[in-house]
């Protein structure tokens, strides 16, 4: 394993990945296999989530009202 990468979690709103859409991107960069950044953003995808969502990830639609969608989340 390299001593320096990102390791990238997505999350999305149900199961099929065809037409689900992102709620979370996080990452973390890791520098000499120590963590030294992190990064987290809520997506407002403009759809309900999936029932087996919310359990999983702790992600409510409450949370994800007031976020920006992909269009502006994204440069």
């Amino acid at each position: 394993m390299p001593d320096d990468y990102v390791v990238l979690d997505l999350e999305t709103t149900g199961k099929r990945y065809a037409d689900d859409e992102i709620i979370e991107i996080g990452a973390v960069k890791v520098v000499g296999r120590k963590p030294i950044a992190k990064y987290q953003k809520l997506i407002n995808p403009k759809q309900h989530l999936d029932p087996f969502i919310t359990p999983l990830t702790g992600i409510t639609d409450d949370m994800l009202q007031k976020c920006a969608n992909a269009r502006r989340s994204t440069p």
